[in-house]
């Protein structure tokens, strides 16, 4: 956790190494960001979601994991409107953003 005037970050996560007494382990995260650029009145950036990975044995071997995981993050920003070219880099207001990986 990060609270101050211009920053809330706001991360938890719950890990289980072995789901329901099996070899599968699983790791539940959420968080949620708000950071406030006063900088030339940039403006504010919001940052919220979760994510899911399971780990599953590869050939029964007791130390080696295959890794999936999906996140999914909403973003938002508000900006100055005086400041077209920083708000041009966060092209979206409440863009959804949806991730898949594998380790």
């Amino acid at each position: 956790m990060q609270f101050g005037k211009n920053i809330n970050d706001f991360d938890v996560s719950f890990t289980d190494p072995a789901v329901r007494e099996s070899r599968i382990s699983a790791t539940l995260g959420v968080h949620n960001t708000r950071v406030r650029y006063v900088i030339a009145d940039v403006g504010r950036l919001r940052r919220r979601g979760a994510s899911l990975q399971l780990g599953f044995p590869v050939f029964g071997d007791n130390y080696t994991r295959l890794f999936l995981s999906y996140g999914v993050d909403q973003q938002s920003f508000t900006g100055s409107a005086t400041n077209t070219a920083f708000s041009s880099a966060f092209r979206c207001n409440d863009c959804v953003r949806s991730t898949l990986g594998r380790r």
